[in-house]
């Protein structure tokens, strides 16, 4: 049961060094408004909505440092940078500032494997065991007929088992990617196998990506880092990106450390990524907003990053809403793509509308930074008119302590996962308590049902007194006796 993961995910709260460093910009009137617009997830009907500023959220999520691109019609609009490279410090985020992408890498492995297609180097439905070398993939699920492909490793459909990666504390043994796949030391993630059969699935594979990184080795006959320069980094003036596994100095200078969820600095200011394609990116907003252009243009017939028809095929539906590399969703109607990226002490987002052009580039130096990444997405859609990333309009109903206390009680999820639910006399209102020790205040929306504004996250019970039950993410926790 994956409960105690999901549940300590919640945010707490910090304090903030503040200080913002802009990119000069035409438009630093509209970010002044998208700076101080930042809205929850959840508003509730017929209540003027609350705003905040982004100093105030990075303060409420513990977030040291964040970095912004706000791409507007096609063009970056306005960069810039907010907070501290590390908590305690002077050092302040500027758009120069370099954080890990996490798993933002993929796409633009992706996109670099799709213009060694372009270049005849590689086939994307061709057995990729026929460029490996020296790594043979474990036998599985993958027969002579249907067999792991760049098509299906680029779109998690080969496989492969799923998951992701922690990288390495600085200064350990640091694993070569032949290493991770087979899962041999010093590498801390298991070997990759070929778990389905090719083509049955959406299992999204940090091991399929270093498959390809691997096969991107031998095409090329390049180490990764380098050849991902040649074929994308450079390509595009992306200067302050880099693969490279060490951190080059003149880029190390220009990092944020990662902090993890209770504030504090990840050891050594940040882990290693050997398991580079999936996760080993180091790249400032401004780069990556670059990058989404880019991509746009050749979507549209009008780039030369990739040939018009790979570009199409690289965001085409590949099966539940994932392409190469990327998700694909709508900015309300618009077709968009998008990626996440998360590593120990970071968290970043990339989205782009193909249709209008409209996107941003967040990047944060904490665990606790997509929440606020997403508020700052609601702020720039409602400053801007996007059709995408609404808050959610929930009703809010008042209930009294009778209503209340009898939901208190402590809710069992099984494998010793458990969460609390108890009255606060001086709220009058329900406060749920995680595993980790992160509280939650609930508004009601409905008898039974709740709601925590800042994340969205629902809370509903259902049974009587005597078997009452909780449902929060979609697992069912079951009330101990009282």
């Amino acid at each position: 049961m994956r409960a105690l993961a999901i549940l300590a995910i919640i945010m707490s709260s910090g304090t903030l060094a503040s200080c913002i460093h802009s990119a000069p910009s035409e438009a630093s009137d509209t970010r002044s408004r998208v700076e101080s617009s930042l809205m929850p997830a959840v508003v509730f009907a017929e209540e003027e909505p609350t705003y905040h500023t982004i100093a105030e959220r990075m303060s409420r999520y513990n977030v040291p440092g964040l970095s912004a691109a706000l791409i507007h019609n096609g063009e970056i609009e306005w960069v810039a940078g907010y907070g501290v490279k590390a908590a305690g410090s002077s050092d302040s985020v500027s758009p120069a500032t370099v954080f890990q992408a996490g798993s933002i890498a993929k796409p633009v492995a992706a996109v670099a494997a799709m213009r060694m297609g372009d270049a005849g180097l590689i086939h994307l439905d061709a057995d990729i065991q026929t460029v490996l070398k020296e790594y043979v993939i474990p036998e599985g699920e993958q027969t002579p007929d249907n067999p792991v492909t760049f098509r299906n490793l680029l779109s998690h459909t080969a496989g492969t088992t799923r998951g992701g990666y922690m990288g390495y504390t600085r200064g350990e043994s640091i694993p070569t990617a032949l290493q991770v796949v087979r899962g041999l030391p010093p590498a801390n993630s298991p070997e990759v196998t070929v778990a389905t059969s090719p083509g049955e699935e959406l299992a999204y594979s940090g091991g399929g990506y270093t498959i390809v990184q691997i096969a991107i080795e031998d095409v090329t006959g390049d180490a990764f880092e380098r050849a991902l320069d040649d074929w994308v980094l450079s390509v595009l003036g992306m200067s302050q990106s880099t693969y490279k596994q060490a951190l080059p100095q003149e880029l190390e200078e220009a990092a944020a450390l990662g902090h993890l969820a209770d504030g504090t600095l990840v050891p050594g200011g940040w882990r290693v990524h050997p398991e580079m394609a999936a996760a080993g990116l180091w790249s400032t907003a401004s780069d990556l907003a670059s990058f989404a252009i880019e991509l746009r243009k050749a979507f549209r017939g009008e780039g030369s990053l990739l040939q018009h028809g790979s570009a199409v095929e690289l965001l085409t539906e590949q099966m539940e809403g994932h392409a190469f590399g990327f998700v694909l969703g709508l900015h309300g109607e618009n077709p968009s793509f998008s990626h996440a990226g998360g590593t120990v002490g970071y968290r970043a987002f990339m989205t782009m509308d193909l249709h209008t052009g409209n996107g941003a580039v967040i990047m944060t130096n904490s665990d606790q930074g997509m929440d606020l990444a997403r508020e700052l997405l609601r702020a720039a859609s409602f400053v801007y008119g996007w059709e995408g990333f609404k808050p959610t309009v929930m009703p809010r109903i008042a209930l009294g302590t009778d209503m209340l206390a009898p939901l208190e009680g402590t809710y069992d999820f099984g494998n010793d996962v458990q969460v609390t639910i108890a009255l606060q006399d001086s709220a009058e209102a329900l406060f749920i308590t995680f595993p980790n020790g992160d509280e939650y205040g609930l508004v009601p929306t409905a008898p039974l049902s709740f709601v925590h504004p800042d994340s969205g996250v629902t809370v509903d019970f259902e049974g009587s007194d005597e078997s009452r039950r909780v449902i929060v993410y979609g697992q069912v926790g079951i009330r101990a006796r009282i």
